[in-house]
Order: C-alpha cells, then sequence, then structure tokens
C-alpha cells in the first residue's frame, strides 16, 4: 500500500463520490474536503491563486500525515483480517475432509429410492412413513437440537451396526439452552437461520411447531410425535430469539424430543383442515423448511419421482452435492434389485424383506450399509374405536400370536430387529434382558380371552399391500388366531388412509 495516499489520487481518474470515499478513509475534515473540491476557478488573481495554492499544499501535507497515522492503525487490523481468512479458509479445507482424513467428492448427484408416492399428510410435524423417506437426516428441516452421532462396530464385510450411541443433544437451530428447573426449558434460537422462502425463522416458528404437536388433528393421535409432545405445558416466544418450553411434568425424554420435532413454516405445514402438501389437490404447495435442501415442487411427480436443490442461502452453507434425486419403485424388492444393479445410490428405512438381497450386499465390495434404529409399525394396524379391539388386551393378546423371530428369518434377513420389541437395539431404553420378542400363543390366548375375544370372534385390521411382506405376516396372523376359532379380517389400505388413522 502506498503511503501516500493523495500521490495515487492525482494518477487517477476519481469520481465526487470516489473522492468523498477516499477523503474519509484519509482522515480530511468537512472543511478540508470542501477546499479541496471547490477551489476558487478565477485565474486573473495571481495573489489568491498563490494563497490558495499554499493553503492546498499545506492541506495536502496535513492529509498525508493523518492518511501515514490511519495506515498505521489499520496495519494491525488488516493483519486480523488477513488471519480470519487464513482460517475460515483452513476450516473450509478441513470441512472438505471426513473424519477419516479422506477428501470428500463434491459435485454430482445423489441418486435415492421411495417405496411409494410422498405421503405428507400433517408434514412435517408427523413424521410416519414415507415422510422419513424425503427428509431422513435433516435434509430439509432442521430441529432445535441434534444428537452427537453414533459409533458404528463393523460385524461383517462393510456393514455396520450402532453401538455405543452419543445420546447428548447438540445445538442445531438453537445455540444454546438453559434449564432453570425440570420444568422449564429456555432455548437461544441462532439469529442466521432462514426459511427456504427466505423469510427469518424465529422463537415463534418453534412455539409453533411444539403446538403443532399437541394438537392430535395436527400431528395425528397415533403419530410418535404427539404421544411425546403430551407432557408439554405450554410455550412461549419470550422474544424473537428465546422460546420457552414448559413441561407438565420432568421427564427423561424431553432431550430425545427437542432433537425429534422438525421446525416447520407456520403459514405452509398442515393444519387442522389442510395436509402439508397434497399434490393431487394443490398443485401450488411447497414444503419450507430451513435445511440445506429445498424441495423443488416442479420436479414432483407422484409416478416417477422427485429432487432436492441445494438451498446456499441457509445457515448451513451450500452442501456438497449437486441434487438429490428419488425415484418411486414398486416395492422393497424392486429397491434392492436397484441398488446392486447401481441404478441407485442409496436406501434408507424401509427393509429390502428379500434376506438373498441383503445377504449378496453384504457381501459386495461395491457397497457398504449399516443397521440402526426405528420407531413405530409399518405394516399392520387396528382401528382403535371399533369393538373389541377398543381393549388393549385385545390388540396386545394378537401381538403375542406373532413369531418376530421367524418374521425376521423368512422376510429381513440377520441384520434386522424383531418387530414388537418395547426399546428397539441402539435406544436410549434399550435393556438385552427385557427386550425380547414376546411370542407366546399362551399368553395371547389369555389375554385376548380377557377382553371378552373369544370362539366365533371377528377382529379386523388394516394392512399395507404395498409391503410384501405385510399379507405374509397377516396371513401368519390369520393360522395363529383360527387355532382359537378368531376369525383375522384383513383391509388392504392406501398408504394416505393409513397415516389419517393415525
Amino acid at each position: 500500500m502506498e503511503r501516500n495516499y493523495w500521490s495515487r489520487m492525482r494518477r487517477q481518474r476519481m469520481s465526487r463520490r470516489s473522492l468523498l470515499r477516499a477523503s474519509a478513509r484519509a482522515g480530511v475534515g468537512a472543511a478540508g474536503l470542501a477546499l479541496v473540491g471547490c477551489g476558487d476557478d478565477d485565474d486573473d488573481q495571481p495573489a489568491a491563486a498563490q494563497a490558495e495554492q499554499q493553503q492546498q499544499q499545506a492541506m495536502e501535507q496535513q492529509a498525508e500525515q493523518q492518511a501515514m497515522q490511519q495506515e498505521q492503525q489499520e496495519q494491525p487490523a488488516a493483519q486480523q483480517q488477513q488471519q480470519q481468512q487464513a482460517a475460515v479458509a483452513q476450516a473450509q479445507d478441513q470441512a472438505m475432509v471426513d473424519s477419516q482424513g479422506n477428501t470428500i467428492q463434491t459435485g454430482g448427484v445423489f441418486k435415492r429410492a421411495a417405496a411409494s408416492q410422498l405421503t405428507l399428510i400433517r408434514f412435517p410435524w408427523n413424521s410416519a412413513g414415507n415422510n422419513g423417506t424425503i427428509d431422513p437426516t435433516g435434509y430439509m428441516y432442521n430441529c432445535l437440537t441434534s444428537y452427537g452421532g453414533v459409533q458404528l462396530n463393523e460385524t461383517a464385510n462393510r456393514f455396520w451396526e450402532y453401538a455405543n450411541p452419543d445420546w447428548e443433544i447438540k445445538p442445531d437451530v438453537a445455540a444454546g439452552w438453559e434449564t432453570p428447573d425440570n420444568l422449564t426449558w429456555i432455548f437461544d434460537i441462532k439469529p442466521n437461520v432462514v426459511f427456504h422462502d427466505g423469510r427469518a425463522f424465529t422463537a415463534a416458528d418453534a412455539a409453533h411447531s411444539y403446538e403443532a404437536i399437541r394438537d392430535q388433528g395436527v400431528s395425528g393421535g397415533g403419530s410418535p410425535a404427539y404421544n411425546l409432545g403430551k407432557v408439554i405445558a405450554g410455550t412461549e416466544a419470550v422474544d424473537d430469539l428465546t422460546m420457552r418450553l414448559n413441561l407438565g411434568e420432568p421427564r427423561g425424554f424431553t432431550g430425545a424430543l427437542t432433537a425429534y420435532v422438525r421446525m416447520g413454516h407456520p403459514e405452509t405445514a398442515g393444519s387442522e383442515t389442510a395436509p402439508a402438501l397434497d399434490m393431487a389437490r394443490n398443485e401450488e404447495a411447497v414444503l419450507i423448511g430451513t435445511g440445506p435442501w429445498r424441495f423443488d415442487t416442479d420436479s414432483y411427480d407422484p409416478n416417477t419421482g422427485w429432487r432436492l436443490v441445494p438451498f446456499t442461502e441457509g445457515h448451513m452453507g451450500a452442501p456438497h452435492m449437486d441434487e438429490i434425486t428419488y425415484t418411486i419403485f414398486s416395492d422393497a424388492d424392486a429397491i434392492g434389485i436397484a441398488l446392486e444393479a447401481g441404478d441407485i445410490d442409496s436406501h434408507n428405512g424401509i427393509p429390502f424383506n428379500n434376506p438373498e438381497t441383503i445377504d449378496r450386499l453384504i457381501a459386495s465390495d461395491d457397497h457398504w450399509g449399516w443397521a440402526g434404529t426405528s420407531l413405530g409399525g409399518q405394516i399392520f394396524r387396528f382401528a382403535i374405536d371399533v369393538e373389541p379391539t377398543t381393549d388393549p388386551r385385545a390388540r396386545h393378546g394378537v401381538w403375542r400370536m406373532v413369531d418376530q423371530e421367524r418374521v425376521v428369518r423368512d422376510y429381513f434377513g440377520p441384520y434386522d430387529d424383531a418387530g414388537r420389541l418395547f426399546f428397539q437395539r441402539g435406544s436410549q431404553g434399550y435393556i438385552e434382558d427385557q427386550d425380547r420378542p414376546n411370542y407366546d400363543p399362551a399368553e395371547g390366548a389369555k389375554l385376548l380371552d380377557a377382553a371378552g375375544v373369544g370362539e366365533g370372534s371377528v377382529l379386523t385390521a388394516s394392512t399395507l399391500p404395498i409391503r410384501p411382506y405385510a399379507p405374509a405376516l397377516a396371513q401368519l396372523l390369520q393360522a395363529e388366531l383360527s387355532t382359537l376359532d378368531i376369525e383375522l379380517e384383513l383391509d388392504p389400505t392406501e398408504y394416505n388412509v393409513m397415516i389419517e388413522k393415525q
């Protein structure tokens, strides 16, 4: 940087605005600037001209001295700025390296699978069904907090299972929080979070999301969010960036709740009278979150799939990939075939339900995978407002008829949990000695009898034909119940209708 600021100015053609900026930087006051920019143009008066020239030279000397002082003061700030820029560049370079030291590849299209059309009734607060497929790991939506992660242990060739999960919650859209007592959580919202439509995310939006899960008409009475939300006594947006969560009673899963409830856009998400997105009825509807990926409404085709595109203006920065595409397949078996063939890059959620496919993928050096945890059921549901299944003993009696280990062996392979475990492996509440398959037909018969279900009784259950193993499981139950002369009628149900029954 040249020390003589005004010498450089004389060698350049400066606009008045540039001169104002330069003068302010050099420390020239308003009076001095007026003299520099507005001198007398009368050349017929030599004395006046000479006096003006002397005055201008004096002003230039003064400005030069001030510029030198300003530059000396700016040098530490400039050095600090350069250090900050270098730190940012280093952080970006480090962000392009994974935990194993491998360079992260950027760009390209990440191809994923979906087993059916989008089922977005009550989305994003009800995460049941294919709602989890579109946003399984926070692509589109954020929560107040997130989990720290898990340790994966390799149990087979390039196949890992959860081990020693870190259930400590970490900041997500909440920068931090405090718990002044066991019934109060106060969250500080990050100031740079924005929705995909550009609107700033505030504490009122966070409070709205927690009020939404408490409303059975919004989140659905059978959804995990609704049942977890029963512990909430109320919420309050103290100011734009402070939200208070009040509990009716202290519960150990409150931290999990803060890492589970998605932050939705109040003006576009579901309500009591309208689903979040039903493209068949409302082509203008959109999904708006705060995550690094944005739903491309124009790309959605209920017969083929959809895509997510980067949201570069978000608080999480730009994603590494160019886009994520989702292709709809007829069933889980077709997904497994596509993954083997390389037509898709990844799949999670719905099991392939074909042990041979799973064995081939695990044996392949071109694939890797991991087994995690899941919530809820997929394929079989009793109506709790119809006799005799209003009695929970009737429902539990039927579940005791399910030979979970046989189902796993015949339909899922060795790398899936048996159904009807109270807590699955990897869960905070999992205890190996207590969480075992509870197949016990004799105990099931006792529960059914206590509920008044016996010889000649008829039970009705909804099942999902889109899952190939659903009819098979239902037939196993029919066979077990027939030994007690109990008839099980099956109602093949569309996915949307199944979710609406929650």
